[in-house]
């Protein structure tokens, strides 16, 4: 028997080695181990123009060990993160501004650091750009299509009782549109260009019959109870557009708030060289292109 319970006492050290091996001194002692740092909770992402907002709350289960947070980010056609930013424990935010495109789609991860290490992560994807846009006009009619001008052309509007937010302007994509045209905001009484009112729009994306926007690199505000001009600028003999005549628009109200409200009281037809020289139509409900913005 003394000489089975010594060839036994090794085979038995063998397995509590194995054993501690496989589950893991943490797990077989209670000793608490790294590899269970659980991810941050309540991802939540905020798009706006070009950026994302992040915020988060801390692991469900705290950790002294925990150094902070690591984002990385992958556009939602791609399949590797990358690294874009640590922050300390104690923060619990961050606004991504680097190198975003507007109506692209990007994925998150913002996973627990310790001792240098990503482990436990929180995931979610957003659409940049701005949300809850409203348009200003909604064409009800279309004239002839021409492309017969060099200069711009677009709708003057007379901006109703409150200010109005600018966040993006467009102009209608014609079938074969495949452009890109400045469009651009003019005070009506000084004919001087709104100081950062202008964007180019490229209609060789979008479809056709819609409107494509182009986004402000931040937004513009108009005035109330004063005109401004929204107009495109367009190539003789380039892409076509639909001509004022017989062109109709109908201002929308905003019906955000319990009661609707007049954006515009008035929209009528403009177009000049873009540098001070406009003629306006007397006709209420036209325009050229049609163009549009969004606030």
């Amino acid at each position: 028997m003394s000489h089975s319970y010594l060839l036994l006492t090794p085979v038995l050290t063998l397995l509590v080695v194995l054993l501690v091996g496989f589950v893991g001194c943490d797990a077989l002692f209670g000793i608490d181990h790294v590899d269970w740092y659980p991810g941050p909770t309540s991802l939540h992402l905020e798009p706006g123009n070009a950026q994302v907002i992040l915020t988060w709350q801390p692991p469900a289960t705290s950790q002294s060990s925990v150094s902070g947070y690591r984002i990385t980010r992958r556009l939602s056609s791609e399949t590797q993160y990358k690294q874009i930013q640590d922050v300390p424990k104690n923060q619990l935010d961050y606004t991504d501004t680097d190198g975003l495109v507007n109506g692209n789609e990007y994925c998150y991860r913002v996973a627990t650091l310790a001792g240098g290490t990503p482990y436990g992560s929180a995931d979610d994807c957003v659409i940049v750009g701005y949300t809850g846009l409203q348009s200003l006009i909604m064409p009800t009619q279309f004239g002839a299509l021409n492309n017969n001008f060099g200069g711009y052309l677009g709708m003057g509007m007379h901006i109703g009782a409150a200010p109005v937010e600018v966040k993006t302007l467009g102009r209608f994509k014609v079938g074969g549109n495949m452009g890109t045209h400045i469009v651009k905001l003019v005070d009506a009484a000084t004919k001087a260009d709104v100081p950062g009112g202008s964007v180019s729009v490229d209609l060789s994306g979008g479809n056709a019959g819609e409107f494509v926007y182009g986004t402000l690199a931040a937004p513009v505000t108009l005035s109330a109870g004063l005109d401004y001009y929204l107009i495109s600028e367009e190539m003789n003999n380039g892409d076509q557009y639909y001509d004022s005549a017989l062109t109709r628009v109908d201002a929308k109200q905003d019906i955000r708030g319990p009661v609707p409200v007049d954006v515009v009281t008035r929209v009528y037809a403009v177009n000049g060289d873009g540098a001070g020289m406009y003629t306006v139509s007397p006709t209420d409900h036209s325009t050229y292109g049609p163009v549009d913005l969004q606030y």
